[in-house]
């Protein structure tokens, strides 16, 4: 083989590898969609069980600090660090999903395509909120927590605004369960 030949066939060969593996490439607006959609969804799988791990620090962290040692909440790898490592994956996740969704509505898509996409905006968008909300709500706890005073502490994690934070979050979970249920739903009924 020639040395022409060979790097004709190289350059074939590298073209035909970009159009498969670079997002969009060769594709037309409702290919480059699907693929938006699709690493949209990736991120907003991943979200589910980072929410877990979030409601299990937390649950930790409070637990931990009416418990034999509320000093340990702060140790590494504690109940702190859990709800702090969960809070940002969670965060970056619905972030994430939000940009690759807001794509979709950029292009010429399908109605289908754009509704979901549109549907799935709202999610990430609550589910941001939500974020911003236990941030702001954890703050305001750990503000009474620094204090180290065992009466304060007590009397704020029985208090109402705590509970009225606690009932908030889920209040804003289930409407984000809700949207993302109709989401999934409306998907898989259109069949794309």
């Amino acid at each position: 083989m020639t040395r022409k030949v060979l790097i004709l066939l190289l350059s074939a060969m590298l073209a035909v590898s970009l159009v498969f593996f670079l997002p969009g490439c060769g594709q037309g607006d409702v290919g480059k969609a699907n693929t938006y959609i699709e690493n949209g969804d990736f991120y907003a799988v991943k979200l589910v069980p980072e929410g877990k791990k979030l409601e299990a620090a937390l649950k930790d962290f409070f637990n931990t600090l009416i418990g034999l040692d509320p000093e340990s909440v702060g140790e590494p790898g504690g109940p702190l660090d859990k709800y702090n490592s969960a809070l940002f994956v969670s965060i970056w996740l619905a972030e994430h999903a939000n940009v690759e969704y807001k794509r979709v509505l950029d292009l010429k898509a399908s109605e289908e395509q754009k509704t979901y996409a549109d549907m799935m905006i709202k999610v990430t968008k609550k589910t941001l909120a939500l974020m911003e909300f236990i941030k702001v709500w954890f703050s305001k706890a750990l503000n009474v927590i620094i204090t180290k005073n065992p009466t304060k502490i007590k009397d704020y994690l029985t208090g109402e605004e705590f509970t009225n934070g606690q009932n908030q979050i889920a209040i804003m979970t289930d409407e984000i369960d809700k949207l993302a249920k109709e989401a999934t739903d409306y998907k898989r009924d259109k069949s794309f």
